[in-house]
């Protein structure tokens, strides 16, 4: 019987019966381990972060590992050629080796080329080596290994620890469906021209979310230099006169009462704190209550049509109050009320959102930033007529809710457009995307003649 390393024929196939799914008749299914001849993981260089230096061999770690199987040298660490060629020479790196994440971030696949060397790696990562003599297809493991069923049985015998890891032993007894050799070169050949096309759709999706804080961003300019309301200014024959003023002038300010757990004074009421309060909308599924005495609710409560903005944490964020029943604000919620006619609300929302972009909006202290109220006060604002307020408000709703529309639709195709591939992958890997050829040669054959030769 062929042998490799004491293993025989009979020992690297699997039986029929222990099939995860279905192959065709040429192809078999064999544990990883019985087609490779060394299967390892990285090493800890001595010395934890002091043992890294700012040139030398690249040391790569799990975020090396790009989703389309590269390695991206960008943000590599480096070890000394001294450091790679001892204490870590059992890590060495070598071409063609095939690499899979097994802690943390695990199932991550990547293939060793010969432009990313020389390469050591840490424990986060085992490698791969083959040991075949060009009977078997790296990038066809590579994408075995990242089909649906495969990454699901590896992560069922995940390790549970402070970090989730895959053990050399799981890595070894992968299962893999192995076709002839002429059929893996067509199964990637037709893989990769299929995930290309997907690849490309993907990247015009992908530019609709990459741009839409920017062409938000350009409306909210636009809006305040009163470019965006030309038009409706020629239509209703306005003049263009933008008032100089201060949000202290147009509001009036308080804050919300501190939280104190001793405190049983008063009734309780249902209040909003940072957590509750996101751009232009309130998350009001988890709403807590505290007490607060009578001659505290004038001051701490907010009524329809106040604008709150967060002065604690991540300071500015805005919304408008636009329910029909009042709620309590807790200390890191500041309340905005209108003192004049002459104020859309909607308007200051979208000042604050733009004033946030620009930096204008910086909260200060050690700790939780924090807004102060007289920081608010003085803030400046170019003022329209409250006609120009509401235009542009109308305007800024509709398009913004145009971009974060057209945003969604592109996320989701964007994960269709991965569960396309992986689709694609489950079917490449039943023999389903009509390259078999059932007039070759088993891989059966294939497999002999490998474990012959080592």
């Amino acid at each position: 019987m062929a042998k490799k390393n004491g293993i025989t024929i009979s020992d690297a196939l699997i039986p029929k019966d222990d099939y995860p799914y279905d192959v065709p008749n040429n192809w078999c299914w064999v544990k990883l381990g019985a087609i490779s001849s060394i299967i390892s993981k990285g090493t800890t260089p001595k010395g934890g972060k002091s043992a890294y230096v700012d040139e030398g061999i690249d040391f790569l770690r799990v975020e090396n590992i790009n989703d389309d199987g590269t390695i991206c040298h960008d943000n590599m660490m480096h070890v000394t050629e001294e450091t790679h060629t001892g204490f870590l020479k059992r890590s060495m790196l070598e071409e063609n080796d095939v690499l899979v994440s097994i802690a943390g971030t695990l199932g991550k696949t990547a293939i060793v080329k010969k432009d990313d060397l020389p390469l050591n790696t840490n424990q986060a990562v085992a490698f791969v080596r083959l040991a075949d003599n060009g009977e078997i297809s790296r990038d066809f493991i590579r994408y075995a290994i990242d089909t649906p069923v495969i990454q699901n049985m590896l992560l069922a015998k995940t390790k549970v620890t402070a970090i989730p890891n895959l053990t050399l032993e799981i890595i070894s007894d992968c299962l893999i469906p192995l076709p002839p050799l002429a059929e893996q070169k067509r199964i990637v050949e037709q893989i990769e021209n299929l995930f290309s096309k997907l690849d490309e759709a993907k990247e015009k999706v992908q530019s609709v979310v990459d741009s839409k804080e920017f062409t938000i961003t350009s409306l909210l300019y636009q809006a305040f230099d009163g470019k965006l309301t030309n038009s409706w200014r020629k239509a209703n024959n306005i003049i263009n006169v933008w008032e100089d003023t201060t949000i202290g002038e147009l509001f009036s300010h308080s804050a919300g009462k501190a939280l104190k757990k001793d405190n049983t004074e008063g009734m309780l009421h249902r209040y909003i704190t940072t957590s509750n309060l996101y751009w232009g909308r309130f998350e009001l599924t988890e709403v807590r209550e505290m007490y607060y005495r009578d001659n505290e609710l004038d001051k701490c409560t907010a009524t329809k049509g106040d604008l709150l903005i967060c002065n604690g944490g991540d300071v500015g964020r805005a919304a408008v109050w636009d329910f029909d029943y009042d709620i309590c604000l807790q200390n890191h919620v500041s309340r905005l009320r209108k003192k004049k006619d002459n104020v859309d609300v909607r308007f200051f929302y979208y000042y604050f959102m733009l004033a946030k972009r620009k930096g204008e909006v910086n909260g200060t202290g050690i700790g939780i930033s924090s807004l102060s109220a007289k920081s608010i006060a003085e803030m400046h604002v170019k003022l329209p007529s409250v006609e120009e307020q509401t235009a542009i408000s109308d305007i800024l709703d509709k398009l913004i809710l145009e971009q974060n529309n057209a945003c969604t639709v592109s996320e989701n195709i964007a994960e269709q457009i991965e569960l396309m591939k992986k689709s694609i992958l489950a079917k490449a890997f039943r023999g389903e995307l009509g390259t078999n050829n059932p007039e070759e040669e088993s891989s059966i054959a294939l497999l002999k003649e490998m474990l012959e030769k080592n």
